[in-house]
Protein backbone atom coordinates (compact mmCIF):
# COMPACT_ATOMS: atom_id res chain seq x y z
CA UNK A 1 0.00 0.00 0.00
CA UNK A 2 2.80 2.52 1.16
CA UNK A 3 4.25 1.91 -2.31
CA UNK A 4 1.36 2.47 -4.18
CA UNK A 5 1.21 5.54 -2.03
CA UNK A 6 4.20 6.69 -3.30
CA UNK A 7 4.05 5.70 -7.03
CA UNK A 8 0.38 7.92 -6.93
CA UNK A 9 2.59 10.76 -5.14
CA UNK A 10 5.37 10.35 -7.77
CA UNK A 11 2.83 10.64 -10.29
CA UNK A 12 1.02 13.58 -9.54
CA UNK A 13 4.54 15.61 -8.59
CA UNK A 14 6.20 14.30 -11.29
CA UNK A 15 5.18 17.03 -14.08
CA UNK A 16 5.68 19.81 -11.86
CA UNK A 17 9.26 18.71 -11.03
CA UNK A 18 10.39 17.62 -14.13
CA UNK A 19 10.90 20.95 -15.95
CA UNK A 20 12.74 22.24 -12.65
CA UNK A 21 15.15 19.36 -12.43
CA UNK A 22 15.40 18.72 -16.39
CA UNK A 23 14.63 21.73 -18.21
CA UNK A 24 13.53 22.26 -21.53
CA UNK A 25 13.27 26.16 -22.05
CA UNK A 26 16.54 28.21 -21.70
CA UNK A 27 16.86 31.19 -19.31
CA UNK A 28 19.45 33.90 -18.97
CA UNK A 29 19.93 37.62 -20.67
CA UNK A 30 20.72 36.21 -23.96
CA UNK A 31 20.20 32.47 -24.93
CA UNK A 32 22.08 30.59 -28.11
CA UNK A 33 21.12 26.91 -28.78
CA UNK A 34 23.87 25.45 -30.87
CA UNK A 35 22.01 22.97 -33.38
CA UNK A 36 23.59 19.61 -35.05
CA UNK A 37 25.19 20.19 -38.82
CA UNK A 38 24.06 17.67 -40.79
CA UNK A 39 25.59 16.41 -44.44
CA UNK A 40 22.99 17.86 -47.28
CA UNK A 41 22.81 15.10 -49.82
CA UNK A 42 22.18 15.94 -53.90
CA UNK A 43 18.73 14.33 -53.20
CA UNK A 44 17.64 17.30 -50.87
CA UNK A 45 17.78 14.60 -47.74
CA UNK A 46 19.97 15.98 -44.39
CA UNK A 47 21.93 12.93 -42.87
CA UNK A 48 23.35 12.87 -39.88
CA UNK A 49 27.39 13.50 -39.98
CA UNK A 50 29.86 12.23 -37.53
CA UNK A 51 31.86 15.75 -39.16
CA UNK A 52 29.02 17.63 -38.84
CA UNK A 53 28.80 16.91 -34.87
CA UNK A 54 32.57 17.42 -34.66
CA UNK A 55 32.12 21.08 -36.38
CA UNK A 56 28.62 21.70 -33.78
CA UNK A 57 30.47 20.43 -30.84
CA UNK A 58 33.74 23.31 -31.55
CA UNK A 59 31.16 25.95 -32.41
CA UNK A 60 29.23 24.98 -28.88
CA UNK A 61 32.62 24.84 -27.02
CA UNK A 62 34.21 28.03 -28.28
CA UNK A 63 31.24 30.13 -27.81
CA UNK A 64 31.03 28.72 -24.23
CA UNK A 65 35.05 28.59 -23.25
CA UNK A 66 34.44 32.28 -24.95
CA UNK A 67 32.01 33.65 -22.70
CA UNK A 68 33.19 31.91 -19.69
CA UNK A 69 36.50 33.90 -19.96
CA UNK A 70 35.07 37.13 -20.16
CA UNK A 71 32.61 36.60 -17.69
CA UNK A 72 35.91 35.92 -15.37
CA UNK A 73 37.97 38.65 -16.80
CA UNK A 74 34.90 41.47 -16.28
CA UNK A 75 35.20 42.26 -19.85
CA UNK A 76 31.63 41.65 -19.96
CA UNK A 77 28.55 41.33 -17.42
CA UNK A 78 25.83 39.74 -18.55
CA UNK A 79 23.74 36.05 -18.33
CA UNK A 80 24.66 33.89 -21.52
CA UNK A 81 23.35 31.00 -21.74
CA UNK A 82 24.78 28.04 -24.41
CA UNK A 83 22.87 25.06 -25.32
CA UNK A 84 24.30 22.27 -26.95
CA UNK A 85 22.85 18.17 -27.87
CA UNK A 86 25.97 17.31 -26.06
CA UNK A 87 25.04 18.57 -22.26
CA UNK A 88 23.12 15.95 -20.02
CA UNK A 89 19.68 16.12 -18.92
CA UNK A 90 20.58 17.95 -15.77
CA UNK A 91 21.23 20.86 -17.72
CA UNK A 92 18.76 20.50 -20.99
CA UNK A 93 16.09 17.80 -20.87
CA UNK A 94 15.18 18.80 -25.03
CA UNK A 95 17.04 17.52 -28.37
CA UNK A 96 17.78 20.15 -31.06
CA UNK A 97 19.03 17.43 -34.02
CA UNK A 98 19.17 18.89 -37.14
CA UNK A 99 17.80 21.64 -39.14
CA UNK A 100 16.59 19.16 -42.19
CA UNK A 101 15.04 21.53 -44.63
CA UNK A 102 16.13 21.28 -48.24
CA UNK A 103 15.66 25.18 -49.00
CA UNK A 104 17.25 28.23 -46.80
CA UNK A 105 13.69 29.06 -46.14
CA UNK A 106 12.73 25.64 -44.71
CA UNK A 107 15.82 25.31 -42.25
CA UNK A 108 15.08 29.13 -41.50
CA UNK A 109 11.15 27.74 -39.96
CA UNK A 110 12.69 25.12 -38.19
CA UNK A 111 15.07 26.91 -36.14
CA UNK A 112 12.46 29.49 -35.68
CA UNK A 113 9.80 26.89 -34.53
CA UNK A 114 13.05 25.38 -32.01
CA UNK A 115 13.68 29.03 -30.72
CA UNK A 116 10.01 29.10 -29.90
CA UNK A 117 9.93 25.83 -28.31
CA UNK A 118 13.29 26.15 -26.17
CA UNK A 119 12.73 30.14 -25.74
CA UNK A 120 16.04 30.76 -27.48
CA UNK A 121 17.58 34.22 -28.72
CA UNK A 122 19.64 32.39 -31.55
CA UNK A 123 19.79 29.36 -33.06
CA UNK A 124 23.26 28.45 -34.92
CA UNK A 125 23.05 25.47 -37.24
CA UNK A 126 24.52 24.21 -40.46
CA UNK A 127 25.08 21.59 -42.89
CA UNK A 128 27.79 19.79 -44.77
CA UNK A 129 27.63 19.23 -48.29
CA UNK A 130 30.35 16.61 -50.44
CA UNK A 131 32.72 18.83 -52.81
CA UNK A 132 34.69 16.99 -55.75
CA UNK A 133 37.50 16.34 -53.18
CA UNK A 134 36.17 17.25 -49.67
CA UNK A 135 33.30 18.41 -47.92
CA UNK A 136 31.85 21.86 -47.65
CA UNK A 137 30.49 23.76 -44.79
CA UNK A 138 27.95 26.12 -44.51
CA UNK A 139 26.86 27.78 -41.35
CA UNK A 140 23.91 29.80 -40.51
CA UNK A 141 22.20 31.83 -37.50
CA UNK A 142 18.65 32.46 -36.56
CA UNK A 143 18.13 35.75 -34.68
CA UNK A 144 14.50 35.27 -33.04
CA UNK A 145 14.29 38.35 -30.20
CA UNK A 146 13.59 41.00 -32.81
CA UNK A 147 11.11 38.61 -34.78
CA UNK A 148 9.49 37.64 -31.67
CA UNK A 149 8.89 41.03 -30.56
CA UNK A 150 7.48 42.27 -34.07
CA UNK A 151 10.13 44.42 -34.07
CA UNK A 152 10.86 45.40 -38.10
CA UNK A 153 14.35 44.73 -37.58
CA UNK A 154 16.96 44.03 -41.02
CA UNK A 155 19.14 41.60 -38.94
CA UNK A 156 15.47 39.65 -37.31
CA UNK A 157 15.40 35.57 -38.94
CA UNK A 158 18.13 33.77 -40.87
CA UNK A 159 21.53 35.40 -41.74
CA UNK A 160 24.54 33.22 -42.86
CA UNK A 161 27.89 33.06 -43.21
CA UNK A 162 27.70 33.76 -47.04
CA UNK A 163 31.11 31.38 -47.99
CA UNK A 164 31.82 28.11 -47.59
CA UNK A 165 34.18 26.59 -45.73
CA UNK A 166 35.90 24.10 -47.58
CA UNK A 167 38.17 20.80 -47.08
CA UNK A 168 40.42 19.20 -49.39
CA UNK A 169 40.10 15.72 -48.15
CA UNK A 170 36.88 13.65 -47.33
CA UNK A 171 36.58 13.54 -43.46
CA UNK A 172 35.96 9.71 -43.31
CA UNK A 173 39.02 9.21 -45.60
CA UNK A 174 41.83 11.83 -43.35
CA UNK A 175 39.88 13.71 -40.11
CA UNK A 176 42.42 14.67 -39.14
CA UNK A 177 43.34 16.59 -41.95
CA UNK A 178 39.79 17.55 -42.91
CA UNK A 179 39.16 19.23 -38.97
CA UNK A 180 42.76 20.67 -38.85
CA UNK A 181 41.57 22.57 -42.43
CA UNK A 182 38.08 23.84 -41.54
CA UNK A 183 39.36 24.81 -37.70
CA UNK A 184 40.50 28.38 -38.18
CA UNK A 185 37.79 29.56 -40.35
CA UNK A 186 34.83 28.11 -38.51
CA UNK A 187 36.85 29.65 -35.20
CA UNK A 188 36.72 33.03 -36.92
CA UNK A 189 32.89 32.51 -37.36
CA UNK A 190 32.08 31.62 -34.00
CA UNK A 191 34.56 34.65 -32.99
CA UNK A 192 31.96 36.48 -35.02
CA UNK A 193 29.10 35.38 -33.29
CA UNK A 194 30.81 35.89 -29.81
CA UNK A 195 31.10 39.60 -30.54
CA UNK A 196 28.01 40.12 -32.12
CA UNK A 197 26.12 38.14 -29.75
CA UNK A 198 27.57 40.53 -26.71
CA UNK A 199 26.36 43.53 -28.90
CA UNK A 200 22.49 42.39 -28.96
CA UNK A 201 22.47 41.39 -25.02
CA UNK A 202 23.51 45.26 -24.69
CA UNK A 203 21.29 45.89 -27.32
CA UNK A 204 18.50 44.26 -25.57
CA UNK A 205 18.83 46.18 -22.76
CA UNK A 206 18.49 49.35 -24.34
CA UNK A 207 22.04 49.81 -24.57
CA UNK A 208 22.89 50.18 -28.15
CA UNK A 209 25.88 52.82 -27.09
CA UNK A 210 27.45 49.74 -25.32
CA UNK A 211 26.27 47.33 -28.20
CA UNK A 212 28.06 49.61 -30.76
CA UNK A 213 30.93 49.86 -28.09
CA UNK A 214 31.31 46.24 -28.76
CA UNK A 215 30.82 45.99 -32.06
CA UNK A 216 33.73 48.93 -32.74
CA UNK A 217 36.01 46.28 -30.85
CA UNK A 218 35.33 43.28 -33.06
CA UNK A 219 35.96 45.11 -35.99
CA UNK A 220 39.79 45.95 -34.47
CA UNK A 221 39.67 42.47 -33.06
CA UNK A 222 38.49 40.03 -36.70
CA UNK A 223 41.33 41.43 -38.73
CA UNK A 224 41.97 37.53 -39.47
CA UNK A 225 38.19 37.03 -41.14
CA UNK A 226 38.59 37.61 -44.46
CA UNK A 227 35.92 39.92 -46.42
CA UNK A 228 35.17 37.29 -48.47
CA UNK A 229 33.67 34.64 -46.03
CA UNK A 230 30.60 37.02 -44.73
CA UNK A 231 32.31 39.88 -42.66
CA UNK A 232 29.41 41.99 -44.30
CA UNK A 233 27.56 40.67 -41.45
CA UNK A 234 29.43 42.54 -39.28
CA UNK A 235 29.38 45.58 -40.66
CA UNK A 236 25.32 44.76 -40.97
CA UNK A 237 24.78 44.60 -36.70
CA UNK A 238 27.40 47.09 -36.81
CA UNK A 239 25.17 49.59 -38.69
CA UNK A 240 22.09 48.45 -36.96
CA UNK A 241 23.46 49.01 -33.44
CA UNK A 242 25.05 52.64 -34.72
CA UNK A 243 21.53 53.53 -35.80
CA UNK A 244 19.53 52.29 -32.58
CA UNK A 245 22.27 54.55 -30.69
CA UNK A 246 21.38 57.19 -33.72
CA UNK A 247 25.00 57.37 -34.38
CA UNK A 248 23.52 58.12 -38.29
CA UNK A 249 26.41 58.58 -39.88
CA UNK A 250 28.14 55.93 -38.36
CA UNK A 251 25.28 53.60 -39.05
CA UNK A 252 25.27 54.72 -43.14
CA UNK A 253 29.45 54.18 -43.04
CA UNK A 254 29.02 50.58 -41.80
CA UNK A 255 26.26 49.75 -43.87
CA UNK A 256 28.22 51.00 -46.92
CA UNK A 257 30.61 48.68 -45.86
CA UNK A 258 28.63 46.19 -45.77
CA UNK A 259 26.89 46.49 -48.92
CA UNK A 260 30.16 46.88 -50.67
CA UNK A 261 31.57 43.71 -49.60
CA UNK A 262 28.52 41.84 -50.35
CA UNK A 263 28.46 43.15 -54.06
CA UNK A 264 31.71 42.49 -54.23
CA UNK A 265 31.70 38.95 -53.58
CA UNK A 266 27.99 37.82 -53.82
CA UNK A 267 27.97 39.44 -56.88
CA UNK A 268 24.05 41.10 -55.94
CA UNK A 269 22.74 43.95 -53.83
CA UNK A 270 22.48 43.12 -50.20
CA UNK A 271 18.61 43.70 -49.44
CA UNK A 272 19.04 43.94 -45.42
CA UNK A 273 21.76 46.47 -45.27
CA UNK A 274 19.18 48.18 -48.41
CA UNK A 275 16.59 47.83 -45.34
CA UNK A 276 18.33 49.03 -42.66
CA UNK A 277 19.83 52.10 -44.75
CA UNK A 278 16.03 53.60 -45.32
CA UNK A 279 15.51 53.01 -41.92
CA UNK A 280 18.23 55.00 -40.53
CA UNK A 281 17.52 57.97 -43.09
CA UNK A 282 13.82 57.66 -42.22
CA UNK A 283 14.39 57.77 -38.66
CA UNK A 284 16.48 61.08 -38.93
CA UNK A 285 13.44 62.46 -40.55
CA UNK A 286 11.03 61.81 -38.01
CA UNK A 287 13.14 62.71 -35.28
CA UNK A 288 12.86 65.89 -37.10
CA UNK A 289 9.69 66.51 -35.22
CA UNK A 290 10.79 66.22 -31.84
CA UNK A 291 13.12 69.06 -32.20
CA UNK A 292 12.37 72.41 -30.58
CA UNK A 293 9.53 71.61 -28.65
CA UNK A 294 8.34 70.66 -24.92
CA UNK A 295 7.38 66.98 -25.32
CA UNK A 296 3.83 66.18 -23.78
CA UNK A 297 3.75 64.37 -20.76
CA UNK A 298 2.21 61.44 -22.92
CA UNK A 299 4.56 62.09 -25.73
CA UNK A 300 7.63 61.84 -23.25
CA UNK A 301 6.79 58.15 -21.93
CA UNK A 302 6.71 57.04 -25.57
CA UNK A 303 9.37 59.13 -27.44
CA UNK A 304 13.37 58.96 -26.72
CA UNK A 305 14.98 62.41 -27.79
CA UNK A 306 18.30 61.13 -27.56
CA UNK A 307 20.51 62.42 -29.10
CA UNK A 308 18.13 64.61 -31.42
CA UNK A 309 20.81 67.03 -32.28
CA UNK A 310 22.07 64.28 -35.01
CA UNK A 311 17.99 64.88 -37.00
CA UNK A 312 17.38 66.37 -39.55
CA UNK A 313 17.93 69.99 -39.42
CA UNK A 314 14.73 71.50 -41.05
CA UNK A 315 12.20 70.32 -42.77
CA UNK A 316 13.61 70.43 -46.08
CA UNK A 317 16.27 68.51 -44.94
CA UNK A 318 13.50 66.34 -43.26
CA UNK A 319 11.84 65.59 -46.56
CA UNK A 320 15.07 65.13 -48.56
CA UNK A 321 16.20 62.17 -45.73
CA UNK A 322 12.58 60.82 -46.61
CA UNK A 323 12.69 60.48 -50.26
CA UNK A 324 16.62 58.84 -49.81
CA UNK A 325 14.81 56.39 -47.65
CA UNK A 326 12.21 55.53 -49.78
CA UNK A 327 14.95 55.02 -52.63
CA UNK A 328 16.73 52.27 -50.34
CA UNK A 329 13.61 50.77 -49.35
CA UNK A 330 12.07 50.46 -53.00
CA UNK A 331 15.49 48.91 -53.85
CA UNK A 332 14.79 46.27 -50.79
CA UNK A 333 11.68 45.62 -51.94
CA UNK A 334 12.02 45.06 -55.62
CA UNK A 335 15.64 42.96 -54.49
CA UNK A 336 14.75 40.91 -51.48
CA UNK A 337 12.77 37.82 -53.73
CA UNK A 338 16.23 37.28 -55.29
CA UNK A 339 17.47 37.75 -52.29
CA UNK A 340 19.41 35.08 -49.50
CA UNK A 341 15.65 36.49 -47.78
CA UNK A 342 13.12 36.79 -49.95
CA UNK A 343 10.84 37.02 -46.43
CA UNK A 344 12.27 40.59 -46.10
CA UNK A 345 10.31 41.94 -49.37
CA UNK A 346 6.99 42.06 -47.01
CA UNK A 347 8.78 43.81 -43.88
CA UNK A 348 10.14 46.12 -46.63
CA UNK A 349 7.29 47.12 -48.10
CA UNK A 350 5.67 47.71 -44.17
CA UNK A 351 8.96 49.83 -44.05
CA UNK A 352 8.11 51.81 -47.04
CA UNK A 353 4.80 52.67 -46.46
CA UNK A 354 5.72 54.27 -43.19
CA UNK A 355 8.40 56.56 -45.00
CA UNK A 356 5.80 57.20 -47.69
CA UNK A 357 3.03 58.22 -44.62
CA UNK A 358 6.25 60.67 -43.04
CA UNK A 359 6.83 61.81 -46.52
CA UNK A 360 2.87 62.80 -46.84
CA UNK A 361 3.46 64.49 -43.44
CA UNK A 362 6.46 66.66 -44.40
CA UNK A 363 4.67 67.51 -47.40
CA UNK A 364 1.38 68.82 -45.75
CA UNK A 365 3.38 70.84 -43.00
CA UNK A 366 4.95 73.06 -46.05
CA UNK A 367 1.51 73.53 -47.24
CA UNK A 368 2.06 70.87 -50.64
CA UNK A 369 -1.36 69.30 -50.50
CA UNK A 370 -1.23 67.93 -54.13
CA UNK A 371 2.03 66.25 -53.70
CA UNK A 372 0.97 64.68 -50.16
CA UNK A 373 -1.53 63.35 -51.50
CA UNK A 374 0.03 61.11 -53.90
CA UNK A 375 2.62 60.16 -51.06
CA UNK A 376 0.02 58.94 -48.63
CA UNK A 377 -2.24 57.11 -51.66
CA UNK A 378 0.93 55.32 -52.00
CA UNK A 379 1.65 54.47 -48.57
CA UNK A 380 -1.22 53.03 -48.39
CA UNK A 381 -1.01 50.93 -51.15
CA UNK A 382 1.91 49.73 -49.50
CA UNK A 383 0.11 48.89 -46.38
CA UNK A 384 -2.05 47.19 -48.22
CA UNK A 385 0.16 45.05 -50.34
CA UNK A 386 1.77 44.25 -46.83
CA UNK A 387 -0.92 43.45 -45.31
CA UNK A 388 -2.06 40.64 -47.93
CA UNK A 389 1.18 39.07 -46.64
CA UNK A 390 0.69 39.42 -42.91
CA UNK A 391 -1.61 36.77 -41.00
CA UNK A 392 -2.85 37.54 -37.44
CA UNK A 393 -2.58 34.42 -35.93
CA UNK A 394 1.48 34.07 -37.15
CA UNK A 395 2.37 37.88 -37.27
CA UNK A 396 0.18 40.08 -35.13
CA UNK A 397 2.76 42.34 -34.44
CA UNK A 398 3.44 42.99 -37.80
CA UNK A 399 -0.41 43.25 -38.68
CA UNK A 400 -0.75 45.38 -35.93
CA UNK A 401 2.92 47.56 -36.87
CA UNK A 402 0.74 47.99 -40.72
CA UNK A 403 -2.44 49.10 -39.31
CA UNK A 404 -1.27 51.63 -37.03
CA UNK A 405 0.60 53.29 -40.15
CA UNK A 406 -2.43 52.18 -42.46
CA UNK A 407 -4.67 54.60 -39.70
CA UNK A 408 -2.14 57.36 -39.66
CA UNK A 409 -1.99 57.32 -43.58
CA UNK A 410 -5.70 57.90 -43.57
CA UNK A 411 -6.21 60.62 -40.85
CA UNK A 412 -3.26 63.06 -43.10
CA UNK A 413 -6.00 62.19 -45.62
CA UNK A 414 -8.77 63.22 -43.94
CA UNK A 415 -6.89 66.50 -43.19
CA UNK A 416 -6.18 67.15 -46.38
CA UNK A 417 -9.79 67.17 -47.36
CA UNK A 418 -10.80 69.45 -43.86
CA UNK A 419 -8.33 71.78 -45.75
CA UNK A 420 -10.07 71.18 -49.45
CA UNK A 421 -13.17 71.70 -47.54
CA UNK A 422 -12.55 75.26 -45.97
CA UNK A 423 -10.94 76.06 -49.60
CA UNK A 424 -14.04 75.22 -51.32
CA UNK A 425 -16.39 76.96 -49.08
CA UNK A 426 -14.27 80.02 -48.96
CA UNK A 427 -14.70 79.89 -52.95
CA UNK A 428 -18.47 79.81 -52.39
CA UNK A 429 -18.51 76.18 -53.92
CA UNK A 430 -20.62 74.29 -51.15
CA UNK A 431 -21.31 71.15 -53.13
CA UNK A 432 -17.38 70.60 -53.14
CA UNK A 433 -17.23 71.56 -49.26
CA UNK A 434 -19.67 68.86 -48.41
CA UNK A 435 -18.26 66.18 -50.87
CA UNK A 436 -14.79 66.47 -49.00
CA UNK A 437 -16.52 67.23 -45.18
CA UNK A 438 -18.21 63.08 -46.45
CA UNK A 439 -14.75 61.91 -46.92
CA UNK A 440 -12.63 63.63 -44.25
CA UNK A 441 -15.47 61.42 -42.18
CA UNK A 442 -15.41 58.15 -44.11
CA UNK A 443 -11.52 58.68 -44.09
CA UNK A 444 -11.59 58.77 -40.32
CA UNK A 445 -13.51 56.00 -39.70
CA UNK A 446 -11.31 53.77 -41.86
CA UNK A 447 -8.62 55.10 -39.29
CA UNK A 448 -10.61 54.21 -36.77
CA UNK A 449 -11.37 50.78 -37.80
CA UNK A 450 -7.38 50.24 -38.63
CA UNK A 451 -6.37 51.19 -34.96
CA UNK A 452 -9.18 49.04 -33.32
CA UNK A 453 -7.77 45.99 -35.77
CA UNK A 454 -4.19 46.93 -33.90
CA UNK A 455 -5.52 46.62 -30.44
CA UNK A 456 -7.60 43.73 -31.59
CA UNK A 457 -3.94 42.15 -31.29
CA UNK A 458 -3.65 42.71 -27.62
CA UNK A 459 -4.07 39.21 -26.56
CA UNK A 460 -2.02 37.33 -29.32
CA UNK A 461 0.98 39.71 -28.46
CA UNK A 462 0.85 39.33 -24.45
CA UNK A 463 4.19 38.35 -24.15
CA UNK A 464 5.20 40.96 -26.08
CA UNK A 465 6.15 44.04 -23.86
CA UNK A 466 8.13 46.15 -26.31
CA UNK A 467 5.23 45.69 -29.27
CA UNK A 468 2.48 46.15 -26.29
CA UNK A 469 4.21 49.39 -25.24
CA UNK A 470 5.50 51.11 -28.76
CA UNK A 471 2.40 50.79 -30.76
CA UNK A 472 -0.49 49.10 -28.24
CA UNK A 473 0.30 51.57 -25.62
CA UNK A 474 2.08 54.63 -27.33
CA UNK A 475 -0.11 54.55 -31.04
CA UNK A 476 -3.42 52.37 -31.29
CA UNK A 477 -4.97 53.49 -28.12
CA UNK A 478 -3.72 57.52 -27.93
CA UNK A 479 -4.82 57.79 -32.13
CA UNK A 480 -8.05 55.57 -31.84
CA UNK A 481 -9.25 57.91 -29.01
CA UNK A 482 -8.01 61.09 -31.03
CA UNK A 483 -9.84 59.82 -34.22
CA UNK A 484 -13.04 59.30 -32.44
CA UNK A 485 -12.87 62.53 -30.66
CA UNK A 486 -12.21 64.72 -34.70
CA UNK A 487 -14.66 62.25 -35.82
CA UNK A 488 -17.10 63.15 -33.33
CA UNK A 489 -16.12 67.10 -34.10
CA UNK A 490 -16.71 66.34 -37.61
CA UNK A 491 -20.35 65.17 -36.69
CA UNK A 492 -19.55 61.54 -37.95
CA UNK A 493 -20.37 58.44 -35.98
CA UNK A 494 -17.23 56.28 -35.19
Amino acid sequence: ASALLLLALWALTYWFILPRWFPTQMTGDFRIAVAGIGLLGADGRMRPSDFGDDLSLSVFQQLEDDYRAAEESGAFEGDVRTWHDSLGRSVKNVAFGLMEGKTPEERSTEAALLADRIKADMVVYGYLTESTAGEELELEFYYAAPVRAGEPEATAGTQRFRSPIISSVPFDVDPTLARAQMRDPVAQRTSALFWITQALVYQLANNPEQALTVLDEAERQLTRWPESQGKELLYLFRGQAAFLAREYETADTALDEAIRIHEQFAGKPYVNALLLKGAVFMDRAQLFYARGRTLSQEEAECTTTTNIENSSKDLAEATDHLRISIDYLEQAVELAPQSDTPSLENQARMNLGLAYRLLGQSLITAGQYAEAERALEQAAAEFDQALEHFSPDKQPQYVGWTQVGLGVTRRLQAAIRAVEEVNALNAGDPATAEAKHGEAISLLQQAITSYDICLAQREATRGNPVFQKRILHCACEPYAREARTTLEAFGGTP
